[in-house]
């Protein structure tokens, strides 16, 4: 992919293959400086909501020299991180305000906020509503504004990790309901997403 960018630095394609190869091998730094490069070439999409994946996973410098950083210094981290991950995803949808994927990522984006940094409730809801939004956005017609990185359709393809994440939150707030409709959307797109799903539903049957 580098000897592929060197006779085309301008193929955003490219630099996003070459990030995901990083990825790969777990050079999270490398594998942002590469979007970030497709970036400035060509905004999309598909680079932005890696981007906002990736923030999560890039670790403190202390940390990647070896030495545990304390616990200010995480939590200082994960602010930026969060921050930086719920930026990345708005900006994807800011490409395409119809694109079910990058509500999904700011979903989750605001997800890991809640858990890892605020325990905000807003956050919380901010989470949910966005997964709704992803949710009514399936199955839907593509936008005219999907050829600018990343394509809408991802809204006819079936994403069992919406459904999940959707359910586990559903489930954190106890609404049971909800929690037992999306769980078995999941299982039923994926059997292997959490093969302890049936058991849940057993127990939420049992516990009304």
């Amino acid at each position: 992919m580098r000897r592929a960018i060197k006779l085309n630095f301008s193929d955003t394609n490219a630099w996003i293959t070459l990030a995901e190869c990083l990825w790969k091998k777990a050079e999270y730094v490398e594998a942002k400086e590469s979007l970030l490069s497709s970036i400035k070439i060509q905004p999309t999409i598909d680079a932005y909501i890696l981007l906002s994946m990736l923030a999560k996973l890039i670790k403190p410098t202390s940390a990647v020299v070896g030495s545990a950083p304390s616990k200010e210094v995480m939590l200082e981290h994960n602010k930026v991180v969060s921050e930086e991950s719920i930026s990345y995803a708005k900006s994807a949808i800011n490409i395409d305000i119809n694109n079910s994927k990058s509500w999904y990522i700011l979903g989750n984006a605001y997800c890991g906020k809640y858990f890892s940094v605020s325990m905000d409730i807003q956050d919380l809801n901010k989470s949910i509503t966005c997964y709704n939004k992803a949710l009514g956005l399936l199955s839907t017609t593509p936008s005219p504004s999907a050829s600018t990185g990343g394509n809408n359709d991802t809204n006819h393809m079936p994403n069992p990790d919406l459904y999940y994440n959707k359910a586990e939150l559903c489930m954190y707030v106890q609404n049971y309901t909800q929690a037992v409709e999306h769980y078995t959307i999941a299982h039923q797109i994926d059997p292997s997403i959490n093969r302890q799903i049936p058991d849940i539903l057993a127990y939420i049957e049992v516990s009304k």
